[in-house]
């Protein structure tokens, strides 16, 4: 190779020049196949991607069946007088922290790119996954609220009624020391006291302990008496205890009805919820993918 030191020009026979092309070919054509290969393997991991949240978007819908009808049992339960000692189950299958992991870009992308169809469709069938996928979690959460205020609530009521019913204990022993033990003779009013305890009593010593049993065998039952005799000092005293009991037992009877109301509410938005999400990713599936050498 000849160089002439005065211009700066090199020369050089055709074979130079064709090496360097070849070289720089060789170069550019590394780059370029580098570049097929890392977007076939990105293409290949969103794919995945994509399988792997529709397998768990499949979980998460099972899970809210799951736990729609364990709150439709409970609901069955609070339907019931009294409190009968129910749990409210939170069924460990609808759990939403998978999909609180998931990089919503690449979610994103794993629907939008990798489908040969109309961006605005996939868009569409993205934010509506993407929409079910936040109730959920909001759910989730909802119930984990809800259901420590329901348990809150109806332990206080317990403590409250169990309070009350010592003190009515205590007046109705007292009652029968002053009155019961000595009789009047034409005593309309402990007459007909004496009826409605007796009446209780008769139950069977577990069944009669229940909370409605003795809101409605005693406590509903000697307010009316009472009423009836407002000039009665027994009356104008007792009936201030038995509204005492009376409240913790209709709060908790509102509580329940309240709540049961709410359970079956959420129990229908969690079949919704299974019904959306798998609609979504089958819609998705439906539509046919890009080639995964695809740019």
């Amino acid at each position: 190779m000849d160089i002439n030191f005065y211009s700066g020009d090199i020369y050089g026979s055709d074979d130079s020049w064709l090496l360097v092309a070849i070289a720089v070919g060789s170069v550019i054509g590394a780059i370029i196949a580098q570049r097929v290969y890392d977007n076939y393997k990105t293409n290949e991991q969103l794919d995945t991607l994509f399988d792997y949240m529709a397998y768990e978007a499949g979980k998460l819908g099972s899970g809210a069946v799951q736990q729609a009808d364990a709150f439709t049992k409970v609901s069955r339960l609070l339907k019931a007088k009294g409190f009968l000692g129910f749990v409210i189950p939170k069924v460990s299958a609808f759990n939403t922290q998978q999909i609180q992991e998931w990089n919503t870009s690449s979610f994103a992308s794993c629907i939008i790119s990798r489908r040969s169809d109309s961006p605005e469709k996939l868009i569409g069938l993205h934010s509506g996954i993407k929409a079910a996928f936040s109730q959920a979690m909001e759910m989730e959460k909802m119930i984990y609220v809800e259901v420590e205020k329901l348990n809150a609530r109806t332990d206080r009521f317990q403590q409250q009624w169990k309070a009350h019913v010592q003190s009515i204990s205590y007046y109705l022993d007292q009652f029968n020391m002053n009155h019961v033990a000595n009789p009047m003779l034409n005593d309309i009013f402990l007459i007909q006291f004496n009826h409605l305890v007796g009446e209780w009593k008769l139950q069977p010593g577990e069944t009669r302990t229940q909370m409605h049993i003795v809101y409605d065998m005693l406590v509903e039952p000697l307010i009316a008496l009472c009423k009836q005799h407002p000039m009665d000092n027994r009356a104008f005293y007792f009936i201030r205890e038995l509204h005492e009991l009376k409240a913790p037992y209709e709060d908790l009877e509102y509580t329940k009805k309240m709540y049961r109301r709410w359970f079956l509410d959420l129990a229908r938005k969690l079949v919704k919820l299974k019904i959306e999400l798998k609609n979504g990713f089958s819609e998705i599936q439906k539509i046919k993918k890009k080639s995964r050498w695809h740019f």
